[in-house]
C-alpha cells in the first residue's frame, strides 16, 4: 500500500515513477543526473527502497539513506519490511541420545530405565515411544521423549530429569509439537499436560480414547485435532490448568464434543488405574457455568 501512495505522490511532483519486481521497490527517473553533469535520466535508474528509505542511481551514482524524504515523501511512513522465516533443516536428536535398554552394567541407563519403570511405563510404551537418554549437553541426565507430527515426522523432543534437577522438563527450543500416544486413531481424544500423564491415561483407557500432552498449559490447537469429533479435557488441578481448561474449550473452534474431567485432586500421572476410571466415568459435558466452576477451583470429592 505504501508503495503505491508513493508511486502516486512522486508522479503528481513530475517524476516518471514505476514499481519494481521486488516488494517495497520503486524506479524513477533520476532528477539528479542533470545536476550531477549527466544527461537526463529517462531509464528509470534511480532505485528506492520504500521499507527504508534509501536511494540509489545506477547511473550518476547518487545514493542516500533519506532518499525517499529527499524527494519530499515527508507525510509518508517507511513501512516494515516482510520478515523472511528462516528455513530450518531436519530436527534431529541430540548426538548422545541412546534408545533405553534394561543394561544393569551401565549406571546411567539402569538407572534411567528404573526411573521410566517407576513411573508405570510398559515396555510396549518405551519401544513405542522411542524414549532414551543423553548423558552431555542441555539435556544431560534426562529422559528423551521424541515428538513427532501425525506423520510421523520428528519435530522436537524434551527430556526429563532422573536426578530431579530443575527444570524437571527442559523442552527442546522452539518446540511446538504434541505428544501423541499411539493408541491409534479413535473418534475421541483426551488432552492433558505431561507425558507421564498422557501414558497413564493410555495404559487405563487406551481402548476408548486417544490422549495427547500438550506439554505444559500453553494453549494450541493445531490443524491435526481437527480429525476428532470428541475433546476431553484432563489437566492438571492447579490454577495453571483450570485456567488453561477454559482456553482450551473456547479455542476448540471446529466445535467438537467436549466434556471434561476436573474432580480429581492428583494429576493423571499420580493416580492409579481405578482411580483413573472412576474419574472418567465422572467426567461432564462442557458449559460455561461449568467454566466458571474449573476457574473457582472449588471443592470437589477425592478420586478413590
Amino acid at each position: 500500500m505504501f508503495r503505491e501512495l508513493a508511486i502516486s505522490e512522486l508522479t503528481a511532483k513530475g517524476l516518471l515513477t514505476r514499481a519494481g519486481n521486488k516488494p517495497g521497490e520503486i524506479w524513477v527517473c533520476c532528477p539528479y543526473c542533470v545536476l550531477r553533469g549527466k544527461t537526463a535520466d529517462t531509464e528509470y535508474k534511480l532505485g528506492l527502497n520504500t521499507y527504508d528509505g534509501r536511494a540509489h542511481c545506477f547511473r550518476c551514482e547518487y545514493r542516500s539513506k533519506h532518499g525517499m524524504r529527499e524527494l519530499g515523501l515527508i507525510d509518508f511512513q517507511p513501512s516494515a519490511a516482510p520478515v523472511k522465516k528462516k528455513k530450518l533443516g531436519p530436527v534431529e536428536l541430540p548426538d548422545d541420545f541412546t534408545r533405553l535398554v534394561p543394561d544393569k552394567s551401565d549406571y546411567w541407563m539402569w538407572k534411567a530405565w528404573r526411573y521410566v519403570r517407576d513411573r508405570g511405563m510398559t515396555l510396549k510404551q518405551i519401544h513405542e515411544t522411542g524414549v532414551g537418554l543423553c548423558w552431555t549437553g542441555a539435556q544431560r541426565f534426562r529422559v528423551v521423549f521424541p515428538i513427532t507430527d501425525p506423520e510421523g515426522t520428528l519435530v522436537g523432543y524434551t527430556g526429563r530429569s532422573i536426578l530431579n534437577t530443575t527444570p524437571k522438563w527442559l523442552h527442546m527450543a522452539s518446540l511446538e509439537g504434541m505428544f501423541r500416544a499411539k493408541t491409534g486413531c479413535k473418534p475421541r481424544v483426551t488432552l492433558v499436560e505431561g507425558i507421564f500423564d498422557a501414558l497413564a491415561i493410555e495404559r487405563a483407557l487406551g481402548g476408548v480414547t486417544d490422549v495427547v500432552a500438550i506439554l505444559g498449559s500453553h494453549v494450541r490447537t493445531p490443524k491435526w485435532l481437527e480429525e476428532y469429533r470428541k475433546v476431553v479435557l484432563w489437566l492438571d488441578p492447579d490454577t495453571a490448568g483450570r485456567k488453561a481448561a477454559v482456553e482450551l474449550a473456547e479455542a476448540l473452534r471446529w466445535n467438537p464434543q467436549v466434556m471434561i474431567v476436573h474432580d480429581a485432586l492428583q494429576e493423571p500421572a499420580d493416580c492409579s488405574p481405578d482411580q483413573l476410571l472412576k474419574a472418567w466415568k465422572r467426567r461432564r459435558p462442557w458449559s460455561w457455568n461449568e467454566g466458571l466452576q474449573v476457574l473457582a477451583g472449588g471443592r470437589y470429592d477425592d478420586v478413590h
